[in-house]
């Protein structure tokens, strides 16, 4: 679990183009790799929550910071898909034949957009409390996911606007993170709140947050922009067949009708739904199961 020991954890490489990316590995060094694609107002730092599970699993666990987020440097991806070209060049570095790929909230669709990039070296993909395609949301979400996905497709000036407004080029302090993680806490589920009451896991989220912000907020407005446009490829073209989705049915920030929407929709997907769990708590009581799903 995070403390403030380790809040400035980072290793990086040089890609081709001469961009850094930024990346952190967590669990035993010479285990199954499992690529970790963040969530949205998140960085590297995600994988630290679940450093014990990966301990205990046996699991390389390894999380890059996504273009403009934490330590790695900006690019303008034109979708989803075209962020795999920098996975494709990561796990060559490292030398990595296979290995499997895990996305949490919105770091799901870029977990898929590799399974669908790369289907003979993927040996699992793994969506946690995933965001659906746009789609989906658009027909099945409820009134505030409509909108803002309609406005991010339709009207992408004025969406950059509001971004623009909403996440300005600043960085934030700790105190300024706490103070954002205590607003979502009183929005959260109960599963959520109760697990926010563990101290390590509070922090956890605020230096995440702090870190997605450590270059302003130019990278996050651009993550924002091209979720709402098509991720690139078909949900229906991913030939991965080992494809979990694991989703709390207290999940107020992905609503689990949602879910099973979008699990429908994907070929071999399987499908675990937790009565018990919301949006965040999940991966905090859950993460040993979500990594033996993908060892």
């Amino acid at each position: 679990m995070l403390n403030p020991s380790n809040a400035e954890a980072v290793s990086t490489i040089q890609l081709r183009d001469g961009r850094v990316l930024a990346y952190l590995e967590v669990g035993k060094s010479d285990g199954p790799v499992v690529i970790h694609c963040h969530g949205s107002g998140s960085s590297r730092l995600e994988a630290l929550i679940m450093a014990d599970a990966a301990n205990e699993v046996g699991i390389r666990l390894v999380a890059l910071d996504r273009p403009g987020i934490g330590r790695s440097d900006p690019h303008p991806y034109v979708n989803i898909a075209d962020w795999t070209n920098d996975l494709a060049e990561f796990v060559d570095r490292l030398g990595l034949r296979e290995f499997a790929v895990q996305g949490l909230s919105n770091g799901g669709p870029y977990a898929l957009a590799s399974a669908w990039k790369l289907p003979g070296r993927v040996r699992a993909c793994g969506l946690i409390s995933s965001v659906p395609p746009g789609e989906i949301v658009r027909e099945r979400g409820p009134l505030w996911m409509r909108f803002m996905w309609a406005v991010g497709r339709n009207y992408p000036r004025a969406f950059h606007r509001y971004l623009q407004w909403v996440v300005p080029d600043t960085k934030i302090s700790l105190a300024e993170s706490d103070k954002q993680v205590r607003t979502m806490i009183r929005w959260m589920s109960g599963p959520d709140r109760r697990a926010m009451q563990n101290e390590a896991l509070r922090s956890y989220l605020e230096h995440t947050l702090m870190e997605h912000r450590r270059q302003g907020g130019a990278g996050a407005r651009h993550e924002a922009e091209i979720g709402m446009r098509p991720w690139g490829f078909a949900v229906s073209e991913i030939r991965c067949e080992r494809l979990f989705l694991w989703h709390g049915e207290q999940d107020r920030v992905i609503k689990v009708d949602l879910a099973r929407a979008f699990a429908a929709a994907l070929p071999h997907c399987s499908a675990t739904y937790f009565a018990d769990e919301g949006h965040f708590s999940l991966i905090a009581n859950r993460a040993r199961d979500v990594l033996i799903g993908l060892r």
